[in-house]
Order: C-alpha cells, then structure tokens, then sequence
C-alpha cells in the first residue's frame, strides 16, 4: 500500500462505540468508517452512581454514554500523543496534510473494500 495509508492507528484507538456521540458530531459527518476513530476532547468526568461508585447506568440501569465518551477523550489523546511520536521518529509524517489526505485515501479504500456491505447496513 502507498505510505499514508500504511501508517495506520492501532487497533485500541480505532475500537469505539459511537452511543452518546451527538448527532452532529464530526464523525457522523466524515462517514462511519471503522478507519477514522471521532477526535473528542473533554474532561474525563466519569459516571457516579448514588452510591459513589463509578457506574456509567442510571438509576433504571440504562447506559448514560458517559463511559464511551470518556474512553473517546482518552483515545483522542493517545492518538495524538502517536502521532507526535510517528512525527518526532519519521519526516514523512510531519508533512502537514499527511493526515487529511490519508482520511481521504482511506475512505476510498474502505469503500472499495466494504462498501457494499456499508452501505448495506445503514
């Protein structure tokens, strides 16, 4: 594969569950693909139950969505810190689009891919 779409994140910054993304978030405008895990920056505020135990459920045991943005902030951070330390390690990296052009480039891969199947689903 051409080098910007051989540099890719590792598998833990890509696995996500979109639940508790807002509808007009940023990844839901770039497409669903499993390539591009949503930037989120925050305050990781973690989810308190009544007890005082971390819990991201609310009292009628639904999921509040506070756990998968949480773990969206914190992935949002690993993936920049990787990407500082690819830039710090190879010059080919710090070319300034290198990261908007792979989206691009990746999204057609995908789509030749799984497309189909892609859009199939939605």
């Amino acid at each position: 594969m051409p080098f910007v779409v051989g540099v890719n994140f590792p598998e833990d910054f890509k696995k996500f569950i979109p639940f508790g993304l807002a509808p007009d978030a940023d990844y839901y405008y770039k497409g669903e693909f499993h390539n591009f895990p949503p930037n989120e920056h925050g305050i990781i505020v973690g989810a308190v139950g009544p007890d005082g135990k971390l819990t991201g459920m609310d009292q009628y045991g639904k999921s509040t969505g506070v756990d998968e943005q949480d773990e969206r902030i914190r992935n949002t951070t690993y993936q920049e810190r990787y990407i500082e330390a690819l830039q710090n390690l190879d010059p080919c990296i710090t070319q300034a689009d290198m990261w908007e052009v792979r989206q691009i480039v990746l999204k057609a891969h995908t789509l030749l891919k799984r497309g189909g199947v892609l859009w199939w689903y939605k």
